[in-house]
């Protein structure tokens, strides 16, 4: 069950027209926002006021949304607790057993105020919960800073995974060159040809190549 009243949210008035929000949508420099609201004054309210920094997707079930966030990939979901098919906690949890979505921002937008609603969105995998009235301001703010941490997490994993890349190399060439210093070392210790061919299979061996090999001495050729 769950204890939630109707409240007001805040009152906003669309400020673009079809076109500039078809252009907003198509910025791929802008974060990509989804918003689960069954409520289609709130999902009006919600985009008037994210549509100038943010590419906004509105769904109102589960089973839609569910769909959309698949394919468009957000940076952030919203989503209401009530909804028609399913409740926004199984939704939640939905969500976050998808992989790539583990650690994608989910926010609570809801009437259900009470400590219980609150805290069965923290234990659905939310990241916060806002209740309504919509505050504007804090919303925005909470947005932009998880924009910011979003962007901090990104640029780590990129750089983590330059250095992976970067070490992988050098131990790779390393792996090379002892294989070459080694040869080069072991074949001052040959004391025929037939030697040093045999040191050169089992080389190129190590290296999972396959080859026909002459080498030719003043006196004999080994093949």
């Amino acid at each position: 069950m769950f204890a939630c009243a109707p409240r007001l949210g805040l009152d906003l008035k669309l400020g673009h027209s079809e076109q500039d929000q078809k252009n907003l949508m198509e910025n791929t420099n802008l974060p990509r926002i989804h918003i689960v609201e069954s409520d289609q004054s709130q999902a009006t309210l919600l985009q008037s006021l994210l549509e100038n920094d943010y590419r906004v997707d509105i769904r109102n079930s589960a089973g839609d949304a569910l769909d959309c966030i698949s394919e468009k990939n957000p940076d952030f979901i919203f989503l209401n607790v009530l909804l028609p098919d399913m409740s926004g906690y199984e939704l939640c949890k939905k969500i976050r057993s998808i992989p790539q979505f583990i650690h994608t921002p989910i926010s609570f937008i809801s009437s259900c105020t009470d400590v219980d609603s609150i805290m069965q969105g923290y234990d659905a995998g939310a990241d916060d919960y806002i209740t309504k009235p919509i505050v504007a301001d804090e919303l925005l703010a909470k947005l932009k800073f998880s924009t910011l941490h979003q962007t901090h997490v990104k640029d780590l994993e990129a750089s983590v995974n330059t250095a992976t890349q970067t070490t992988m190399a050098v131990l790779r060439s390393s792996g090379d060159l002892g294989v070459i210093i080694n040869f080069l070392k072991d074949s001052f210790a040959c004391i025929d040809i037939s030697q040093l061919a045999s040191l050169a299979m089992n080389t190129l061996e190590r290296w999972g190549l396959s080859c026909i090999l002459q080498i030719r001495g003043p006196r004999e050729t080994v093949n």
